[in-house]
């Protein structure tokens, strides 16, 4: 698949919804539009105010594109809902901090959607993540507890099963413990928003506490933390060593993108090493789940170069590589040039 040949920027991320493949560069404001019969350009969409897309994903029950919009200097991170239909029509964003002051920036890692369709968003610096619904809405924040300081970075957070989640640490983490893990919830419980005043009673009840602390419509993150808090909400997910796989051990560098085969297969993209490699995930004697490495399924051999991002199309068997070219700028690494590669791998 040949990228538009007026776009000569990184691609960072590429997402299916319904017939079409959409894919976003850095410091671009348009989302590039594919054919998924025949892998053409056919069209882009204009995302107004968007400054530099860092990733993309798509919920097919919401027909919605959800990007993570990179701003200048401090400004935080925004997450972009789009509505590929409708041209210009972006139905809510939502920024991505703390500090209504905008005086730090938190950094973020890879978007990834849960079986319920909530979008899961790593605070790479922070050991947390926070979980939002469509429309912007926090659902919770998720703490995860780690070994100890020498893991750091968790960049991708996937929601594997119930009590399972496969995390990912690396972009400036500690290189010898950069690689893919496993997590295991904690203590969990559920607050759903769709009935306001029967969660109210209902929390109210079981937490012991007044009613009215329990708003409707939380939209500012701090106090939404501050109300989960004090309701007893914020899981904790914490990392099994033993259960994942150090790169290090592969011979190889920092896991940069995550995607699920299925229940049990998992590939990542590996831009430093110019592979895409294929896990397992097995159940241990003890009822745990673990790791296990089956095999480098795509290299520099087979085309790549520096592959940023992944999206498996289930229905046809074929995995897209958004893939970059690397290059030195004032002592540096830029990724210039996307392309989109496809591999029928099903």
């Amino acid at each position: 698949m040949k990228a538009n040949e007026k776009a000569k920027k990184a691609i960072y991320g590429i997402a299916i919804l319904k017939d079409m493949v959409y894919a976003v560069r850095k410091d671009c404001e348009m989302i590039e539009i594919y054919s998924l019969t025949d892998f053409k350009y056919k069209d882009f969409i204009r995302v107004n105010e968007m400054i530099s897309p860092y990733d993309i994903i798509s919920y097919d029950a919401k027909n919605s594109l959800f990007i993570d919009d990179t701003k200048e200097g401090n400004a935080p991170n925004e997450i972009i809902r789009v509505t590929p239909k409708e041209k210009d029509d972006q139905e809510c964003r939502w920024s991505i901090t703390e500090d209504v002051e905008y005086k730090t920036r938190i950094e973020i890692g890879r978007l990834s959607l849960t079986h319920d369709g909530n979008i899961l968003i790593p605070l790479m610096n922070e050991s947390r993540l926070w979980e939002f619904d469509c429309d912007g809405q926090l659902i919770r924040e998720i703490k995860i507890l780690l070994p100890d300081e020498t893991f750091q970075h968790v960049c991708q957070a996937i929601l594997l099963k119930a009590d399972y989640f496969l995390l990912s640490l690396g972009d400036g983490g500690n290189r010898e413990k950069q690689g893919i893990y496993i997590g295991k919830m904690q203590s969990q419980v559920h607050m759903k928003t769709h009935n306001p005043e029967v969660n109210a009673a209902e929390y109210s009840t079981k937490y012991k506490m007044p009613a009215n602390t329990l708003t409707p419509e939380v939209r500012d993150i701090k106090n939404a933390i501050k109300l989960l808090s004090e309701v007893r909400v914020i899981p904790k997910v914490r990392l099994l060593e033993n259960s994942g796989i150090r790169f290090s051990e592969l011979e190889k560098n920092t896991p940069n993108h995550t995607i699920t085969l299925d229940d049990l297969s998992i590939l990542v993209a590996d831009k430093e090493s110019r592979s895409v490699l294929l896990f397992h995930v097995e159940t241990t004697s003890e009822a745990e789940i673990r790791l296990k490495f089956q095999r480098e399924l795509l290299s520099g051999e087979n085309g790549l170069s520096s592959p940023y991002r992944l999206y498996l199309d289930k229905t046809s068997g074929c995995l897209f590589v958004a893939d970059n070219e690397e290059i030195k700028a004032d002592g540096k690494k830029k990724a210039i040039r996307g392309r989109i590669l496809v591999y029928s791998v099903i």
